[in-house]
């Protein structure tokens, strides 16, 4: 994301003040198609890392004594597959233009997790199927893992986590908070497409 928002810095540099001459130009441009490629890249591979790194360290707090425990290949495999999954997932508007259209060039920041009118319905649905597909799902799973792990830590004694009555119910509290935060908000953000 930091290469993304260097490039976009460096194009804001050279159409200061003239932007509106050439915005479509800049839209239509390989530059922003390769920036965008690179911001949609960076944001899923995050968002995958992210959902490993808190998957593999539930599995490791909740089950300490288990061999849950990924090995180097194990690792490594995984990551490669989270890169190449963001490879493909940023890729394939590039591949296909009858279908997708200028996916990355419909907005000047080159960002294309966007809907508007103009869009054709491929990339409406390959946009929304994204949003919903990474984001919903990570948010969705990362508050089961931390009611989970509430629960796991409120009845094992095997783990030295001790917590009052009044500390339980106002981290469960929160989690709800969180959870329900989430559910309202999504369907919130895909109808505003």
């Amino acid at each position: 994301m930091g290469v993304y928002l260097l490039f976009l810095g460096i194009f804001d540099v050279k159409f200061r003040g003239e932007y509106n001459r050439n915005a479509l130009i800049w839209m239509d441009s390989v530059e922003c198609r390769t920036i965008g490629f690179l911001a949609m890249l960076s944001s899923e591979v995050s968002v995958l890392l992210l959902t490993y790194l808190t998957l593999e360290k539930f599995l490791v707090i909740v089950f300490p004594f288990s061999h849950l425990r990924p090995g180097k290949l194990q690792t490594v495999l995984v990551l490669a597959f989270i890169w190449i999954l963001g490879f493909v997932i940023a890729v394939v508007p590039l591949l296909n233009e009858d279908l997708f259209g200028n996916y990355y060039g419909r907005n000047g920041v080159c960002f294309p997790l966007h809907s508007d009118r103009l869009e054709k319905p491929t990339a409406k649905g390959y946009s929304t199927g994204i949003f919903l597909g990474s984001s919903l799902f990570t948010d969705l799973m990362f508050t089961n893992i931390l009611k989970c792990f509430h629960v796991f830590s409120s009845f094992d004694s095997s783990i030295n986590i001790i917590y009052t009555t009044s500390q339980n119910c106002k981290i469960f509290k929160l989690f709800n908070v969180f959870e329900r935060s989430v559910m309202l908000t999504k369907p919130a953000v895909v109808l505003s497409k």
